[in-house]
This record gives structure tokens, sequence and C-alpha cells, in this order.
């Protein structure tokens, strides 16, 4: 009898459902208005550190959470209790993060909340905006999900 049948078994389950959902899963197109934010930095988001203050319009007071892009198109961060890492690819003012990779660890609840919300809000940002020395990441409706602010640790 082979031992590690069931476990072979639920890994491909696993990826099976892992490429349907990302196959199935499209991003809209940013309305008219998304296009007149502020893109006259084009590295704006490049090798900044940035500290979440709200997510979905609830200040985010759990614990800091943070994220970082890459010129390589690589983004990572800390989810509150987590950290986190994964690819975006952007195009103006239009942003999408691939899958993210994140470590298991055990938070406390209102940690665990925090960081349940932000990565699920993360997976919903569809574009950017700059507002002052805000980072808005906003939805397909252009509706503001995530504000974050340059962080003054690098």
């Amino acid at each position: 009898m082979n031992l590690h049948f069931p476990r072979t078994l639920a890994i491909l389950i696993q990826l099976a459902a892992l490429s349907l959902i990302t196959g199935c899963a499209t991003k809209q197109e940013l309305p008219e208005t998304a296009a007149k934010a502020d893109t006259s930095m084009p590295d704006a988001l490049d090798n900044t550190r940035w500290q979440v203050e709200m997510i979905y319009k609830n200040k985010a007071g759990a614990t800091i959470s943070t994220l970082q892009f890459d010129p390589d198109n690589r983004v990572s961060g800390n989810a509150g209790c987590n950290n986190f890492t994964g690819q975006f690819t952007r195009s103006g003012t239009a942003i999408d993060f691939g899958l993210l990779a994140t470590t298991r660890k055990m938070c406390e609840p209102a940690v665990n909340g925090q960081e349940r919300a932000y990565l699920e809000a993360l997976d919903d940002v569809a574009g950017w905006r700059r507002v002052g020395s805000q980072l808005e990441l906003v939805d397909a409706e252009n509706s503001a999900l995530i504000s974050l602010r340059e962080s003054q640790s690098k």
C-alpha cells in the first residue's frame, strides 16, 4: 500500500483548484475617472515602503500592516502577523496583484481579522492613485479599498 497516495492526491486537488481559481479570475478595466489619478511620477510606487492606515474605510489599528513595491514587479509586506510576497503588474493607474504567498503564523484574533481584511482587499485591487502623500489602492469602480502612507522605516 502506498502511504504517500492520499497526500499526493490532496496536493493534486489543491493545484487543480488553484489553477481553476486563477484561470477564472479577471480584472475589469478602471472607469475613466481613474485615468485622472496622479501618475506624474512613474516610479512613485517603486522602492517605497507603505504603511496601511485604512482597510475598507476601517482604521487599521490592531497592528502595523505594510506594503512594498519593487521595480522588478515584486511586492512584499507584512499583513499584520504574517509576511507575504508575490508579483504585480501595472499599466498606468491599473494594478493587479498575482497570487500572494504568506507565512502561516497564528495571530491574535484582532490582528487576524485585520490581516484577513487586508489580504482580501489586496485581492480586489484594480488600480492606484496618489492623494497628497497618501497612496490609495482602489477597486474597479475607483472606490478606495486601502489607504496607505509612506513609512519612515525602510
